[in-house]
């Protein structure tokens, strides 16, 4: 679904700023030959995503951390999307149902089709809904990233390599402690359907709670299948950002939330 193509680059991406005002930071998401840039924009407990890619509708993804909720707007189509958290909520519970179900199923299968299946639900991150497996990282050198030096990382998941990270330090990103305010809640908010991706947040990472110190630049995230999606800050820098930013535009059409399931739509 959008919302979850959508989180999955927030939840690599989410920052916020602190006495600053604002924060932007721009990312660049390649997937094969698809590249999608992003800007976010962030204050103290709002969030404002632009993705574009050629060829596709222009979507603008709006988090308000104080009520909860996420709004998606496809701006070509004037519509939106409420994603509330009770919404999220909801969904973990009937993924829990259903993996609950298929590891039951699974335990009649040979040993070779129960490998492929679980495989299927890892990579789709069926299984972390069920049970987070904290990933595990190895430094393997340093690199740079546009203009930021870095460490560079392999992340391991259930002893499989899922991911490679290339990690500052905050302070040769202009980045505080106070710049990360809106991530937490975030993380929260996505924690129950994805927590493996709710850990890979765009914030101050310690050693004891994520296996390495610093702030992610460079975030490669690899599939089972071989496919692999990497996103890249671009750019950061803080600005002043009116509260308008964060505001749904008028004369949009209300859509239903995809995980209430109450039918197409409304005004």
């Amino acid at each position: 679904m959008k919302a979850i193509v959508l989180a999955g680059v927030l939840c690599l991406a989410a920052a916020s700023a602190g006495a600053s005002g604002g924060l932007v930071v721009t990312l660049k998401t390649t997937s094969g030959t698809d590249v999608v840039t992003t800007q976010m924009q962030f204050d103290a407990t709002h969030m404002r995503a632009e993705l574009a890619s050629p060829g596709t509708s222009k979507n603008v993804l709006l988090f308000d951390g104080t009520r909860k909720v996420m709004d998606i707007v496809d701006v070509d189509k004037k519509t939106y999307t409420e994603i509330t958290k009770a919404d999220l909520d909801a969904l973990a519970a009937q993924m829990d149902t259903m993996i609950a179900q298929m590891q039951q199923r699974m335990g009649a299968m040979p040993p070779e089709q129960r490998k492929q299946v679980e495989a299927l639900m890892r990579g789709n991150g069926a299984a972390g809904a069920a049970a987070a497996v904290k990933p595990t990282y190895m430094k393997t050198g340093s690199s740079t990233v546009g203009k930021w030096k870095c460490d560079t990382y392999d992340g391991f998941t259930g002893g499989r390599k899922t991911s490679e990270v290339c990690v500052a330090d905050p302070k040769t990103l202009g980045l505080s402690a106070g710049d990360f305010a809106i991530s937490t809640q975030m993380a929260e908010f996505f924690a129950k359907v994805n927590p493996q991706r709710a850990t890979q947040m765009f914030t101050i990472g310690t050693a004891a709670e994520r296996g390495y110190d610093g702030v992610p630049v460079r975030t490669v995230v690899l599939g089972p299948s071989g496919r692999s999606t990497t996103i890249e800050v671009t750019d950061i820098s803080h600005e002043t950002i009116p509260a308008s930013a964060f505001a749904l535009p008028s004369g949009l059409q209300k859509m239903d939330s995809p995980f209430a399931g109450r039918g197409r739509g409304r005004s």
